[in-house]
């Protein structure tokens, strides 16, 4: 009976919530799009034009009104995801959440990501500081207009934003710079395997050649620090890493006589999106394309002149350092003695408790993490997102740039995320830049190193000047896919993205001497995956056919003459993504065991190219099961792994091998940071559909390797831009939609227009239907 009460209780509260929603979104309508509104600050009117499909085109008559505007508009769309991302930033999640939050903002605290921003603040140049304080007075004066009536999220948390200051934009474009970064997930992991299981036997298993061989000779290394309680935190990571395309084709190879630029940055599926399309004309700047909701400016697009577009640079530029602190914190041992240890202090607030103070010790290195390892032994991190720097005057400059030359001299005020920009200019000329900055160190920065030995500390940064850069290529193209940059010496990182979809650009890009911006449109569609092709193909020679069923040996010979198309209703692919998991786990896992094991899952580029050297090889000791007696090779390893593929895509798909496809294994949902129950899941998330692609696709909708095949990073954002177009248009699309606020026009009304690979014209021009909004003085 206690039982049924309960049950009927869950219910009668489920209908509450429900009734709850339904209130609230009657509460919420649409943001005001046309009409008049009142904006003191302005210095004149400002007109905003939405298309269609909700994306703004923003007139004005100077920088400050045209950028004043640009925060009012975004924050009309995107508030709460602003107010979202810069309580992240700032370590106050807490406030709003509780505290199941508090592990974030434990972390952001220390990393002091709002100390950063001050510092930057200080020293931006006064351009800059009038780009953020107008943004920041346009966010204001929406938050203003909109009085009460604010995204649902705000209702459902039970707070209101405050004031936004010009430094949030930095903490966001911090917060973002962190989590493109690998080092401080990569780092403990190989730390954690060394330290359990011996660096000979992880060298064997090193993301590059001569990363962990080169340290054997120290064969006694050890970190000795607790990873499990920090990594953690990277549990809540996608599955899978970031990464994204880009290239672009010279004049000489469009048939419009000038250069065409494309992108696709990958990040994780998210409702509402990474990213908010706009067109921003002013008297000295004019550019359209894409920014994150957030940050001023345009950070994917086009000028007149100039179209840029950009890649991580998957960059190593986070290292930690054992420490050795004095018995009372205010110093550590260094290479030449004592050095000073400062301790700062913030408030930790937490929703329903009274405020806490949080201590955090600075080395000149960067913070204490220990607390975030619930460990004794003193750890630090180094960053060079801690460095000064000012992006915002690095994109002033790219937009007003005339030609490639002018656009690489601009990104010298660049540090972080470090990414790689391919750049087209109407004149002719195509370029690519590594931009960012990676330490000088005397080894790879794979393992905790010695704060008080000098050989293992950065000695200093790699000047701008010595990062790889390519101007007008023979080949007549540039491209990056998060991969070995053209031209690299010395050590940048060990993180790359497996080479599978560079090499498919480049393959398509050689395969005709002239292209259109729709043939290259297609090629952002292309679902054909190089790796698992040589996955097959290396793979399946350690299969003994002998041994396999009369069923098991036809889908291998249809896999050895697969092409790695990756088609939703497809079934190879299916095949293929099961014996992978099952490879991967029938190699790893039994050395590593569940919780080390699902860490170095965290890490699926590096172990995905890892595996192909392995099975290239196939004398490696990690082939052996330690769990039997017997000494297993690749041979029974890999057998072994595709007979269970077969069992697992029974339980997952049926006994009907005949109905089995790729998209029902591979599905997409675009979810909330709230969508943690049933009602907010039907409330805020949007997608659900079979999905094509995968990890190694140019049409990248990658999955992780811990058993789920869900799409969970791909194309946030499409962008073609051609030059030779007359009206300066780009060809764009970014999903799900415009605006945060469900059930309004703009909030999901992107996805089929992406899902079948179209692009919405984005112009300096009026669009033909549109809204109108003047915001006056």
């Amino acid at each position: 009976m206690s039982r049924l009460i309960r049950s009927v209780l869950v219910v009668c509260l489920m209908f509450l919530s429900l009734g709850l929603v339904c209130k609230l979104f009657v509460r919420v309508p649409a943001p005001t799009y046309e009409g008049r509104l009142p904006c003191p600050g302005l210095h004149a009117e400002v007109r905003v034009e939405r298309d269609a499909y909700g994306i703004p085109h923003i007139g004005a008559a100077d920088l400050h009104d045209l950028i004043f505007a640009q925060g009012f508009v975004v924050a009309q769309d995107r508030l709460w995801q602003m107010d979202f991302f810069r309580r992240l930033g700032r370590g106050r999640l807490s406030q709003i959440i509780g505290p199941k939050a508090l592990l974030f903002d434990s972390l952001f605290l220390t990393l002091r990501l709002s100390d950063i921003a001050e510092r930057c603040w200080s020293a931006l140049s006064s351009e800059s500081r009038e780009v953020l304080q107008a943004y920041a007075d346009g966010v204001n004066a929406c938050i203003r207009q909109r009085g009460e009536k604010l995204p649902l999220e705000f209702a459902l948390l039970g707070y209101r934003p405050e004031p936004w200051r010009p430094q949030d934009c930095l903490v966001i474009s911090r917060l973002i710079a962190w989590g493109l970064s690998m080092g401080w997930v990569a780092d403990p992991v190989y730390s954690q395997l060394v330290d359990s299981l011996g660096l000979a036997k992880v060298a064997e298993i090193e993301p590059e050649p001569g990363v962990l061989s080169s340290l054997l000779q120290d064969s006694s290394w050890t970190s000795g620090v607790e990873w499990d309680h920090w990594l953690a935190l990277a549990g809540f990571l996608p599955a899978a890493s970031p990464g994204s395309n880009n290239w672009a084709v010279a004049a000489q190879r469009s048939y419009g006589g000038k250069p065409i630029l494309c992108n696709d940055p990958h990040l994780l599926f998210l409702s509402p999106g990474f990213w908010y399309l706009l067109s921003l004309r002013a008297e000295g700047y004019e550019a359209i394309g894409a920014n994150i909701p957030g940050v001023p400016g345009i950070l994917v697009g086009r000028s007149r002149a100039l179209a840029w577009g950009v890649t991580n640079g998957m960059l190593d530029d986070v290292d930690f350092f054992l420490e050795e602190l004095s018995a009372d914190s205010s110093s550590c041992r260094g290479p030449f003695g004592e050095e000073a240890v400062h301790s700062v202090w913030d408030t930790l607030y937490v929703k329903g408790e009274p405020p806490k103070r949080f201590r955090v010790l600075l080395t000149a290195r960067g913070p204490i993490v220990s607390r975030l390892l619930r460990e004794e032994k003193p750890v630090s991190l180094c960053w060079a997102g801690q460095l000064v720097s000012d992006e915002v005057r690095a994109y002033v400059r790219l937009a007003r740039s005339r030609d490639v030359r002018e656009a690489i001299e601009a990104l010298g005020d660049y540090l972080v995320p470090a990414q790689n920009f391919v750049l087209a200019d109407s004149a002719g000329h195509i370029a690519y830049k590594l931009a960012g900055r990676a330490p000088r160190r005397e080894w790879p920065g794979l393992l905790v190193r010695r704060a008080w030995v000098a050989r293992d500390r950065w000695s200093g940064m790699i000047p701008f000047e010595d990062m790889p850069q390519v101007i007008d290529p023979p080949e007549g193209f540039v491209a990056s896919a998060n991969y070995i940059p053209p031209g690299l010496s010395g050590y940048l990182s060990c993180y790359w993205e497996p080479s599978s979809r560079i090499d498919r650009i480049r393959q398509l890009l050689s395969s005709q001497t002239s292209w259109t911006a729709e043939q290259l449109r297609q090629v952002q569609l292309d679902t054909v995956s190089l790796y698992a092709v040589r996955f097959i193909e290396l793979a399946s020679r350690w299969i003994p056919e002998d041994s396999l069923d009369q069923r098991q040996r036809d889908f291998l010979l249809l896999l050895r003459q697969w092409d790695g198309s990756m088609g939703r209703e497809s079934l190879q692919p299916a095949v293929y993504a099961a014996f992978l998991l099952k490879t991967v786990e029938g190699v790893f896992k039994d050395e590593m065991g569940d919780t080390l094991f699902a860490h170095f899952c965290l890490l699926p580029n590096l172990s995905m190219r890892v595996l192909l050297r392995m099975l290239a090889d196939g004398t490696s000791s990690w082939f052996d099961d330690i769990r039997t007696p017997e000494v297993e090779s690749a041979r029974e390893t890999i057998l072994r792994s595709y007979r269970q593929a077969f069992a697992f895509l029974r339980s997952k798909l049926g006994n009907d091998i005949g109905r089995w496809r790729w998209g029902e294994l591979h599905r997409l949902v675009f979810r909330h940071p709230l969508a943690v129950n049933w009602f907010a899941a039907r409330t805020f998330n949007t997608g659900g559909f079979a999905h094509p692609g995968g990890i190694c696709t140019i049409n990248n909708a990658a999955f992780g390797l811990r058993g789920d095949f869900s799409a969970v990073v791909g194309p946030s954002l499409r962008m073609v831009a051609d030059l030779s177009a007359r009206d300066g248009r780009i060809l764009a699309v970014q999903v799900p939609g415009q605006c945060e606020i469900p059930r309004t026009p703009y909030f999901s009304n992107m996805i089929e227009t992406w899902r079948r690979g179209r692009l919405l014209p984005v112009g300096f021009d009026a669009p033909a239907e549109k809204k109108v909004l003047v915001l006056s003085p």
